[in-house]
């Protein structure tokens, strides 16, 4: 009878250290996965305009105007511009060169 008492014990232990791994593996993929998501709205991408917008205007010699950047991790890492518009030549500051309401990656 201790036999079959102690099979018996010996199976809840186990089933309930197999409860606890899963549950500590599926916390981790749930926290990882909405730190994924909720991540891009706490990064700042204003010091990355701020930091390559010049690099990009002394390299075409244009006035390049950007509103906003944003930043999308699911489903691949991505960058996305909206309200880009590059300006002629020096000499017509005023004339639009290129305009574009968003630009981003796109799958071909």
């Amino acid at each position: 009878m201790s036999e079959a008492v102690s099979s018996t014990v010996s199976l809840l232990l186990r089933r309930y250290r197999v409860r606890k791994a899963a549950g500590i593996v599926f916390g981790t993929v749930g926290l990882l996965l909405a730190t994924i998501l909720i991540a891009p709205t706490f990064i700042d991408l204003g010091l990355l305009k701020r930091t390559y917008l010049p690099l990009v205007q002394e390299a075409l010699n244009r006035r390049v105007d950007v509103n906003e950047v944003r930043l999308s991790l699911i489903p691949t890492p991505s960058i996305r511009v909206s309200k880009l518009s590059v300006s002629d030549s020096p000499a017509f500051p005023d004339n639009i060169f290129f305009s574009a309401d968003g630009a981003g990656p796109t799958k071909a």
